[in-house]
């Protein structure tokens, strides 16, 4: 049977035709997508201890005439959370870059029960639009549970001054590996047994006996101790009367005879008591408080 070779050139020939249109066509594409804004997220790869805490930034390259810019990024909430960097702010806020420049920041939020990130910012007038690559966002993350959690960016646009969508590529994600706290331990020092020094035990001390009152007794204060000042005199001691015995008078005897005469006595005064104390002085006496 003979062999028809038309067809294998035929088919070839459609191949090549098919392979040129191709390179043809993908050609302008690349030069298109070369001149595209690319934006990603740095690092990659994170690998972390469970409690610890890392930073994702939104990155951009190959920016041009870039005005304004809203994107939102998603990760598991099981694994992560966002960390607030703004206390004075109501929710939990993200890191704002310089590129663009956030004069009005119009979406700053994150939400750790759904997993989502939501910002928006523009410049605004007369601030120039910008070009080059740049931070975007800075994003701080804390490590919940062991596990792994993809980070990706699920929407992107890119404005211009006159409010124009800016063409723009998302490239890859991140990997989040959480491993648990125990999974490297950190060896410890063994510490020395400590041996304590004897001590000698002090003797008890006595308790003093307690002093018994009677109850309803009423203590009365000690009477005042009197204080004599002035030197001190002893008293004058009261002499004793003293009686003079009158002298003997032997009568004599009228001459002629006759009576005796009757004798006269002598009476000596003597000084009443009452007289003698006033005459004393009498000691001061202060009594004492």
């Amino acid at each position: 049977m003979q062999r028809k070779p038309w067809k294998a050139r035929g088919f070839g020939h459609w191949l090549l035709l098919f392979g040129f249109s191709l390179l043809l066509w993908s050609g302008p594409a690349l030069k298109v997508l070369a001149g595209w804004a690319k934006v990603y997220l740095a690092p990659e790869d994170v690998q972390i201890v469970a409690g610890n805490e890392f930073e994702l930034q939104v990155r951009i390259d190959q920016a041009e005439n870039l005005y304004g810019v809203d994107l939102r990024l998603r990760f598991s909430p099981q694994v992560l959370e966002v960390v607030d960097v703004d206390s004075t702010q109501e929710g939990v806020q993200a890191q704002p870059g310089e590129m663009p420049f956030p004069d009005f920041v119009v979406r700053n939020e994150a939400n750790n029960v759904s997993g989502t990130l939501w910002y928006a910012a523009t410049q605004l007038n007369p601030r120039e639009p910008m070009s080059g690559a740049g931070l975007m966002l800075t994003v701080h993350f804390r490590a919940k549970e062991p596990g792994v959690s993809p980070v990706e960016l699920e929407y992107v646009q890119l404005v211009s001054r006159d409010g124009l969508e800016l063409p723009l590529q998302v490239v890859g994600g991140s990997q989040v590996l959480v491993e648990p706290s125990n999974a490297s331990p950190t060896p410890t020092r063994t510490p020395k047994p400590w041996h304590p020094t004897p001590t000698r035990t002090p003797r008890p001390t006595r308790a003093p006996r307690p002093t018994f009152t009677p109850q309803g007794q009423e203590t009365l204060p000690p009477p005042p101790t009197a204080t004599v000042t002035g030197p001190a005199q002893a008293p004058t001691r009261t002499p004793r009367p003293t009686f003079t015995k009158p002298p003997t008078v032997q009568p004599t005897r009228p001459e002629g005879g006759g009576a005796y005469p009757a004798p006269s006595a002598t009476v000596t005064t003597l000084p009443s008591p009452s007289s003698t104390a006033s005459a004393m002085p009498s000691p001061s006496v202060v009594p004492s408080a």
